[in-house]
C-alpha cells in the first residue's frame, strides 16, 4: 500500500520542512520536526505491512460482516 499512497498522494509528509529542510531556517535543531519525521516513518512502515490484496480481503470481510448484521425478516 505504500507504493500505492505514493503514486496517488505524493511522498508521505505531515509538515514541509520533512522533505524539503530549507523552508525553515530550525529545520536542523527542531525537536518537533524529530517527532512527525519518527511519526512518518511509523506511518510508512504500517503501509508497507498491507498489500493491495489485504485490503481487499479486510474490505470483503467488512462487507460480508455488515450484511450479516443488517439482516431482518
Amino acid at each position: 500500500m505504500k507504493d500505492i499512497f505514493r503514486v496517488v498522494e505524493g511522498p508521505v509528509s505531515f509538515i514541509d520542512c520533512l522533505h524539503s529542510p530549507s523552508v525553515c531556517n530550525r529545520a536542523s535543531c527542531c525537536a518537533a520536526r524529530d517527532l512527525w519525521d519518527e511519526a512518518v516513518q511509523s506511518l510508512e512502515k504500517t503501509l508497507a505491512s498491507y498489500t493491495l490484496e489485504d485490503m481487499v480481503e479486510k474490505q470483503q470481510a467488512k462487507q460480508e460482516n455488515s450484511a450479516a448484521n443488517n439482516y431482518a425478516i
